[in-house]
């Protein structure tokens, strides 16, 4: 029973008000989390593909007949088949000397004769398709880019 002049909240008033305010401040957390993930995610997507793209345009540079070592992703062999023999490459090693925080992927590129014949003259080609998945333990995403390079 609430006497007419009584000023204040009720226990039960309280109650809601606190409820109210956690399930405000739960969805606010939710959402500062999946927005950090979000970023986190576009960043390693980002530091892919423009890895990708450099290693695509190597490859166009050392031209049709390259060849070489093919130990590693450093690797600019045009052979034909699936480079390199390790596809382990290091995409960001996120600014310190600690190698666990490293943000590690696979690549790889195969390498396949094509040729057409048009208006009487034979083009000949090998089409890279290269391959980048990250992170290498349990690769949850990748980037792939397709090129042509002439003979």
């Amino acid at each position: 029973m609430r006497i007419r002049n009584e000023a204040g909240m009720s226990l039960i008033e309280v109650m809601v008000s606190v409820i109210v305010f956690s399930i405000a401040i739960v969805f606010v957390y939710q959402m500062f989390w999946s927005g950090g993930s979000q970023v986190h995610y576009e960043g390693e997507r980002r530091v892919a593909l423009r890895m990708a793209e450099q290693k695509v345009e190597e490859l166009k540079y050392a031209g049709y007949g390259a060849s070489g070592p093919d130990v590693d992703w450093t690797s600019v062999n045009m052979g034909l088949g699936t480079h390199p023999d390790d596809t382990t490459i290091v995409m960001d090693t996120k600014g310190t000397q600690d190698t666990v925080d490293d943000l590690v992927g696979a690549i790889q590129w195969d390498v396949r004769d094509t040729s057409w014949t048009t208006m009487g003259a034979t083009v000949e080609c090998k089409i890279i398709d290269l391959t980048l998945e990250w992170p290498v333990e349990a690769p949850r995403d990748h980037v792939r880019l397709v090129t042509l390079v002439g003979g």
